[in-house]
């Protein structure tokens, strides 16, 4: 396990941190349910929870950094402002799926399906303008 302490920088006031701390485990919740419904992001979450954390709490900040499925995608974007081609390669996957799922079965008036996948391209035109780490 390694430390990222090195990277928390801690609020002040016990109050600030706590408010970071609430925020913080608000986004971590939001990126999980992110994680089952195609139109909410997962990632810009869970980098939301790792600033609010990195303000809040060392241990949680290393928790989230550490986590082997979502710690590499928040490590790359902290410390390169990039993606790898895996990463954008799911998040549109799962995008192109979840909201494609959604016209197909789901969703019955045509105006909303123009709606959803033009949410789709441009979820997808947007993870593909992020700079790529290989």
């Amino acid at each position: 396990m390694k430390d990222h302490s090195h990277e928390v920088k801690l609020a002040s006031g016990r109050g600030t941190r706590t408010a970071y701390l609430l925020a913080g485990h608000g986004c971590v919740m939001l990126g999980i349910v992110g994680l089952f419904l195609p139109v909410m992001p997962t990632t810009v979450f869970l980098l939301g929870a790792a600033a609010c954390y990195s303000r809040a709490s060392g241990r949680f900040y290393n928790r989230l950094l550490n986590n082997r499925i979502f710690g590499p995608v928040i490590a790359d974007w902290r410390h390169h402002r990039a993606m790898t081609v895996r990463a954008k390669a799911t998040a549109i996957a799962f995008t192109v799926v979840g909201i494609g799922a959604s016209v197909l079965f789901w969703v019955d008036r045509l105006w909303l399906r123009l709606i959803l996948l033009g949410i789709a391209i441009a979820v997808s035109a947007f993870l593909l303008s992020i700079k790529t780490r290989r």
